[in-house]
């Protein structure tokens, strides 16, 4: 039986560490806590039980490493921080594989690990992992991809938490852990504070814009012949990108990571720029003099089609991190929250006027866009099946969620899919880049699809990777939350595939195996007739088989392509002798 006395506990009093936790977090707006319960993060998820209030709530997940991708999907999409918790040992390992790409992505995150109780650390306790003889080092763990690692004390609580939220939000933001023994989880601390804030936006500390680069900037801009906008992830919301490129003229091309960070039917969209980019938007390039890239830091996947262009051009990056900008070329950099440096912009555009003259860029009136031609097919590595993969690409094109959530899993179909297909307008998309993992969207859809209940949410992804995360969408059958998973299987890792033919003289190795039925697969975790699923062997299946889903209700579903033929797919370091 419950403690019935501990469900109604008041924040002027004192109380055990798990409760102030709980309590802290849901009043501050935390909605989930993402994770896989075991004994030392069970204090943790009682007191949720017992306090959330029906405002914050326990998402039990198949996997720590789903429960860190899908924190780290509500984080993006709710622009709030996302929280996910662990037990030791083997948990532990599974959560930091994705608390490791909101490190590199710059996503506010709050990993809480249970650990073993202190008295045992270094003395064999279960699961130590105190750095001690043989054992795991979780500090040096966790220090290697969080921006600030605390090993929670009662006397000191408070003032722990304050700056774990803080460093998750300020600056580049990112993900702060918290390693609480078994026993301090228990232990009263005091009652919370008077100056604890009320709202989670007194955490992030912004810095003063540095005004003196801004004006080098638009004395840049005032200079140019053409100029060119790369919008990255880290642009965030893209009104203040589209009101600043309709002021200035500067058309836009957005990145691999975030194909609708920039509406893809407006006049001065050019498509995609990177790897995965359009041959005609690398062309654009070799005529523009200014390159101001904002919410990336020009990466190597970005600047590869293009690389020795890049050197005779007057280049400005500005992200909320610089430090991986290449060294090679002589770039500008702007450390500083591009949104913010783009509001600014904005907002003082009558008072930059004199500088920031539209009016000497040249239109881009005679632009058009061109994709990658798909090169030689090469031999068939199935028998009936006759689907393509660009085929089923052009039918999905229609079925995008108008105003929703577009993910992709790192792959052939998703640079593919970023390559090919129109975002509509008001839909956000994501390919998680930052670590470049498989599985990632399965599991961030459903991070996404809580942070947005009224959009719809569409995954493309690949069979690899379902057979890496897939189980997690056993969760959405539970929550019943309208997500569409679009597998393309082709029965192998196809990027590796392709790139074993085209650099190892088709030696195939490694990158095949036998054949899975997903459909088959998924039918399985759905015990309630909640699940909408299909399997489609050729066009006209796959169009009968979208709209049936669409017709009904909103529920998760889940689409097998069983795509036959093996095509190159418009990645520059396949095709670039046709780029």
């Amino acid at each position: 039986m419950y403690d019935k006395t501990n469900f109604n506990i008041e924040v002027n009093q004192k109380m055990p560490l798990a409760d102030a936790m709980v309590m802290a977090l849901r009043d501050l707006g935390v909605e989930h806590l993402f994770g896989v319960s075991g004994a030392n993060i069970e204090n943790l998820h009682d007191a949720v039980f017992r306090l959330g209030e029906g405002k914050l709530s326990n998402r039990l997940c198949k996997s720590e490493i789903g429960a860190a991708f899908m924190a780290d999907g509500y984080s993006r999409f709710k622009d709030t921080i996302g929280v996910c918790c662990c037990t030791s040992g083997g948990g532990m390992m599974n959560m930091a594989v994705g608390v490791a790409e909101s490190r590199a992505s710059g996503v506010p995150l709050l990993a809480i690990v249970g650990c073993p109780p202190s008295y045992l650390t270094g003395q064999g306790a279960f699961q130590d992992a105190s750095g001690n003889g043989l054992t795991v080092d979780a500090k040096m763990l966790w220090q290697s991809i969080s921006k600030c690692v605390i090993e929670l004390t009662a006397e000191h609580f408070w003032e722990q938490l304050f700056h774990a939220l803080t460093e998750s939000f300020s600056k580049r933001p990112g993900p702060s852990s918290l390693l609480i023994p078994r026993d301090i989880i228990e232990q009263q601390v005091s009652p919370r504070p008077s100056w604890w804030p009320s709202k989670l936006s007194a955490f992030k500390i912004e810095d003063e814009l540095p005004k003196k680069e801004l004006l080098s900037l638009v004395s840049a801009i005032n200079d140019a012949r053409s100029a060119v906008i790369f919008a990255g992830p880290e642009v965030g919301n893209q009104n203040e990108l589209v009101k600043f490129s309709n002021f200035t003229g500067i058309p836009v091309a957005t990145t691999l990571g975030a194909t609708g960070a920039y509406p893809n039917n407006h006049p001065n969209f050019l498509g995609t720029v990177g790897a995965a980019g359009l041959p005609s938007v690398h062309t654009y390039l070799s005529g523009c003099d200014l390159i101001i890239v904002l919410g990336c830091q020009l990466e190597a996947m970005i600047r590869a089609p293009f690389e020795t262009t890049l050197l005779s051009k007057n280049i400005y990056i500005i992200n909320t991190c610089t430090s991986s900008s290449p060294k090679h070329l002589d770039v500008n950099t702007i450390t500083a929250c591009p949104n913010r440096v783009l509001k600014y912009l904005n907002g003082n555009k009558n008072h930059l006027i004199k500088k920031l003259n539209p009016e000497k860029l040249p239109q881009h009136t005679h632009y058009k866009p061109q994709t990658y031609s798909y090169g030689k097919t090469p031999e068939l590595n199935t028998g009936e099946q006759i689907l393509k993969q660009s085929e089923a690409l052009t039918i999905l094109q229609s079925f995008i969620p108008q105003n929703g959530n577009l993910l992709f899993d790192a792959g052939n179909c998703a640079a593919a899919a970023a390559h090919y297909l129109t975002i509509p307008d008001g839909t956000r998309s994501l390919v998680a880049l930052g670590m470049g993992g498989m599985g990632y969207a399965i599991c961030a859809a459903i991070g996404i699809q809580l942070a947005k209940p009224k959009n719809q949410t569409m995954v493309i992804s690949g069979d690899g990777a379902f057979l890496m995360t897939g189980m997690e969408i056993h969760s959405a059958i539970e929550w019943r939350l309208p997500i569409l998973w679009v597998f393309f299987n082709n029965s192998q890792h196809g990027m590796c595939t392709s790139r074993q033919r085209h650099f190892f003289e088709n030696r195939i190795t490694c990158t095949q195996y036998g054949d899975v039925n997903i459909d088959r697969v998924v039918s399985g975790l759905d015990s309630s007739n909640t699940l909408w699923h299909g399997q489609a062997k050729d066009a006209t299946e796959m169009k009968f088989l979208l709209e049936d889903y669409y017709a009904k209700d909103s529920r998760p579903g889940v689409l097998e392509l069983k795509i036959g033929i093996e095509e190159i797919p418009p990645f520059f370091p396949l095709a670039r002798e046709t780029w």
